[in-house]
């Protein structure tokens, strides 16, 4: 099968449990949120597609590529003469990819599951991912795909956070409102578990990308200020956001009222002049088939 051909006809779907996910109340309150996210995320954006390097002429596959920020980022970079494919596994966070206005010729999107799905062989100069490999129910199987659907001589760019510790304006307002909502069960998620903070061990992620094949991997911390704005702004968002966004939405009125001032002293100690500014660390991986 040509490149072309592969590109253009690959264009499936495989259920999971994130799929699941991302397709009911995880893709809602994406789409609910997406510009604010969008804003909040771009300077990682622009540090990881610099890293990622992306030229004139290449291939380029973008792994839980969301609304397409960076899909179309990309495009720019590859010209007329190169091609970009942006995967998702969530129809309704898709949907705001193709509604990008001109979408360019060279440019498509495709509802799959990256970790599954057949992604072809031999095919991309460049697998990019802005935190979307984290959430694989089998990451070993994941990488081997995106390893296959390399070039010799290509190269695997992604994003992905650190430890919850080290990122404590998402973990600690997670932590306060699960403590509401399990009445303080103590009850601790595997750290390996699909999830924001999967990859966060970097043991694990040599491990994983060993496995699949991939040498030559280094993984560069970048850390940064996360700019929540005031601090309704940041609680409101953080209600809406995040690993406990379910619950939460489901939550009675006492316990939204509560986890609302949960959260607000959680991100006190990050408040500002300038609004609350997180603590946010993240891993850029790079590796070679």
């Amino acid at each position: 099968m040509t490149q072309k051909t592969m590109i253009e006809d690959n264009n499936k779907s495989v259920p999971s449990q994130e799929a699941e996910f991302w397709n009911n109340e995880g893709g809602k309150m994406w789409t609910e949120n997406v510009e604010r996210t969008h804003s909040l995320l771009a300077p990682l954006s622009e540090v990881l597609i610099r890293r990622a390097a992306p030229t004139a002429g290449e291939t380029v596959l973008d792994i839980g590529c969301g609304a397409g920020e960076t899909t179309l980022e990309i495009t720019k970079r590859v010209g007329a003469t190169g091609r970009v494919v942006g995967v998702d596994v969530s129809e309704m966070i898709l949907d705001l990819a193709k509604q990008l206005s001109p979408v360019p010729e060279n440019l498509r999107f495709d509802l799959l599951d990256a970790g599954t799905a057949d992604l072809g062989e031999n095919i991309y100069d460049l697998c990019f991912s802005r935190f979307g490999v984290m959430f694989f129910e089998k990451p070993k199987s994941a990488f081997k795909n995106f390893y296959r659907a390399l070039k010799s001589d290509g190269r695997l760019v992604a994003l992905c956070w650190r430890t919850p510790s080290e990122n404590p304006w998402i973990a600690q307002p997670v932590a306060a409102a699960e403590e509401i909502l399990l009445s303080g069960s103590g009850e601790k998620p595997d750290p390996r578990a699909p999830g924001p903070f999967s990859l966060a061990d970097p043991d694990w992620i040599h491990e994983v990308l060993k496995s699949a094949g991939f040498k030559n991997i280094s993984l560069e911390g970048v850390d940064q200020k996360m700019p929540l704005g005031k601090m309704d702004d940041a609680v409101a968002y953080m209600m809406r956001m995040g690993p406990a966004v379910a619950e939460i939405a489901s939550a009675s009125e006492a316990q939204r009222t509560a986890i609302d001032m949960a959260i607000r002293k959680a991100l006190s100690e990050f408040d500002t002049p300038e609004g609350v500014m997180g603590p946010c660390a993240t891993w850029v991986i790079s590796a070679q088939p």
